[in-house]
């Protein structure tokens, strides 16, 4: 069976029509039985091999597509890296492009069938993620890197599949979660840095991270994050467990992590917001503090979408995928 990465250019008819050389006749090619299936380089054979092989491609594509039906696909756990600048965030959009629908699309391309992934949670437009979780029933008996493989050579270059993992049947990457950390990274200098601006958010002004640190524990612990969530949340409580909460400085950036059991929307950007204007003393230390039960006070700012990224989700007595480099 040829990889499915191999079928992806040739079936979708990417490549360049089979013609025949100089010297060449249409005989040596199968009488063109075959245009458009894939050109000479993609399949670096000649004469009679040429024929072979398309045969095996037309029968490896059936094989995808036939043989293996939905009552009998196994489910994938997908660790799915992207840069959210060019997306609406990870979830599916009626009116905008999400990361999730990108991936669905790579999926039909490779597999001849529509196959929808459930993510770990949403992502607001322009947030990244290092180690998005996502789960996935495909119809075939493909490996974990075969799988990997193949949807990468589809994806767009700011998305990809890091890893693939089986997984039990009812497992379910949004409901299984019992953790996430978040980071969020400010480059803290006049000038911007180019090669950082897509995922770093640039603050001239100097930054008192000593204050940021000691502002930001006040997230520890079981509170009621409403002040950092939208006016009316959906959501059928705005308490949450914040498990650990970090501010460092390495030269001039400067790194806020967040790991909770669950988060409300916008909440990392709104304490990060917060934080930023204690940086720059502009609000006292204890604002953030104020901000939870039982006063309440608004949490005006709300930090770019550019500097967030989802660093890992944890299942179970699994740690967190969070990389520790910057």
């Amino acid at each position: 069976l040829l990889h499915p990465c191999a079928l992806s250019g040739a079936l979708e008819g990417r490549c360049a029509p089979l013609t025949p050389k100089p010297g060449e006749s249409a005989r040596d090619w199968g009488s063109g039985q075959f245009p458009g299936i894939a050109s000479a380089d993609a399949l670096q054979v000649r004469g009679a091999q040429r024929l072979s092989t398309i045969l095996a491609l037309t029968r490896s594509a059936r094989f995808l597509r036939e043989s293996h039906p939905m009552s009998d696909a196994r489910r994938f756990l997908l660790t799915v890296q992207y840069l959210g600048t060019n997306y609406a965030g990870w979830q599916t959009q009626t009116n905008a492009v999400g990361v999730q629908q990108v991936i669905e699309a790579a999926l039909e391309r490779m597999f001849r069938v529509k196959i929808r992934i459930e993510g770990s949670g949403r992502t607001d437009a322009g947030v990244h993620a290092l180690a998005q979780m996502a789960h996935a029933d495909i119809p075939s008996s493909i490996g974990p890197e075969g799988l990997v493989m193949g949807l990468n050579d589809l994806l767009p270059s700011d998305i990809r599949i890091a890893s693939a993992r089986l997984v039990p049947g009812d497992f379910h990457a949004r409901f299984d979660a019992v953790g996430k950390t978040y980071r969020y990274r400010i480059w803290n200098s006049p000038a911007a840095d180019v090669f950082r601006a897509a995922t770093h958010t640039h603050i001239r002004q100097p930054l008192d991270a000593h204050r940021m640190a000691e502002a930001a524990s006040a997230v520890r612990g079981h509170h009621d994050f409403r002040a950092f969530t939208v006016t009316a949340p959906t959501v059928s409580s705005t308490w949450r467990t914040v498990e650990d909460v970090s501010v460092e400085r390495y030269g001039r950036i400067i790194l806020i992590t967040i790991s909770a059991g669950g988060f409300l929307r916008f909440m990392v950007r709104r304490i990060v917001g917060s934080l930023i204007e204690i940086g720059r003393a502009n609000i006292p230390v204890d604002s953030v503090a104020r901000c939870l039960e039982p006063e309440f006070a608004e949490a005006r700012w709300t930090a770019p979408a550019e500097g967030l990224m989802l660093m890992g989700v944890r299942y179970g007595g699994e740690p967190v995928s969070v990389v520790s480099s910057q």
